[in-house]
């Protein structure tokens, strides 16, 4: 399975890593914060779905949260050379 492409570019890579964690989980709850932590590192959404608290039957929902823009910037800041 190839993964999908990130647009990055609504920030420039020196406004990520200047923002603060603040700023980047603005808007998310704890439960999609944790699935951004654990996506980062293993690059697994079922994974992450599962370590973020959520069913491990709702595998959908971690593929909407992958591709939502908040998601995106969160992911970013916790892991911004990739």
């Amino acid at each position: 399975m190839v993964r999908a492409d990130i647009d990055y570019d609504v920030y420039t890579t020196e406004e990520l890593l200047e923002m603060r964690q603040s700023e980047a989980v603005e808007g998310l709850n704890e439960a999609q914060q944790r699935f951004c932590e654990c996506y980062v590192q293993c690059y697994n959404i079922k994974t992450s779905i599962v370590k973020a608290g959520y069913s491990a039957n709702n595998t959908v929902l971690g593929y909407k949260l992958r591709k939502n823009r908040k998601c995106q910037r969160c992911g970013r800041i916790y892991f911004p050379y990739r």
